[in-house]
């Protein structure tokens, strides 16, 4: 892209340390990616290629020691790309080259971030960016109402009315369940007597009162709320096939979360056995 130095740190003749060897190797080029994480690019002179090390084993030591025993905190080098002296008249190499490098970075930008794994499992089910955000946001957060109730009604097909239906049943259901489970709960001050006779005591560390904001706020679920928000009668429903979909939405949540966690380790396995790119492109 046309703005791409404009917008991403390129660092040139770089020192990048190694706490094992105690010793600084300088790279040519490091072009950032994401968080703390660099793509380096070298340009290795033909004299590189040694007569008596034909398979380069000083030249991948010293990739291995950037790449695993790098003592730059901040400057995380994940992948390593190489290009030849004698490929400089090769006008497509050098357009492939550009172009699998801006590959690389787009493909690995996200490459650390559980969270943009997860909604994009999750959204391959919900195909909604704002509900597989908000779900995971309030799995993390269990307490966080963040789940639009009109958002989850976009794509629960009720008949008629009955959304509004649904929607009071739901606070009347809650409010139940929140004065039955605070039936049992001790109350504050001798809760508070107890724990300063014995702050060990299992009676100290009882839950606190339940509280309706534990289901939702305004007109925002937390992902318990969303749990019993789902508890839909079959006939506030249009059809049996849309029934069976809302019954299959926890299911596809789970299935989301472990997809798209699964899809990362299996990208960062990908990149584990592809850290070195162009080394063996030497041509005599």
């Amino acid at each position: 892209e046309d703005n791409y130095l404009d917008d991403t740190k390129v660092l040139v003749e770089y020192p990048i340390c190694t706490h094992k060897y105690d010793k600084a190797y300088r790279v040519d080029y490091l072009f950032h990616v994401s968080g703390d994480n660099y793509i380096c690019v070298e340009f290795f002179e033909n004299a590189h290629k040694k007569k008596d090390d034909p398979d380069c084993k000083l030249e991948k030591n010293r990739i291995y020691s950037i790449l695993h025993n790098s003592d730059n905190r901040y400057k995380k080098v994940i992948l390593f790309r190489i290009y030849w002296e004698n490929k400089l008249e090769d006008k497509l190499y050098f357009k492939n080259f550009v172009k699998d490098l801006y590959g690389d970075i787009l493909k690995y930008k996200d490459i650390d971030d559980k969270r943009i794994w997860c909604i994009n499992g999750l959204n391959k089910y919900i195909k909604n960016d704002i509900i597989s955000e908000s779900i995971y946001d309030s799995h993390i957060n269990k307490d966080n109402a963040v789940i639009s109730i009109d958002e989850i009604n976009k794509v629960i097909h009720f008949k008629g009315s009955c959304k509004d239906t649904h929607l009071y049943e739901f606070k009347v259901k809650i409010d139940q369940l929140v004065k039955e489970n605070n039936k049992s709960t001790i109350d504050d001050d001798l809760l508070d007597d107890i724990y300063d006779s014995d702050p060990e005591s299992e009676l100290a560390t009882v839950a606190e009162p339940c509280s309706v904001k534990q289901y939702y706020k305004d007109n925002k679920l937390t992902f318990q709320g969303l749990i019993w928000y789902l508890k839909i009668k079959d006939e506030h429903l249009i059809d049996i096939l849309e029934v069976n979909k809302i019954n299959n939405l926890f299911i596809n949540i789970t299935k989301g979360f472990i997809e798209g966690l699964e899809e990362q380790r299996d990208m960062l396995i990908y990149l584990e056995d592809h850290k070195i790119i162009g080394l063996d492109d030497f041509v005599n």
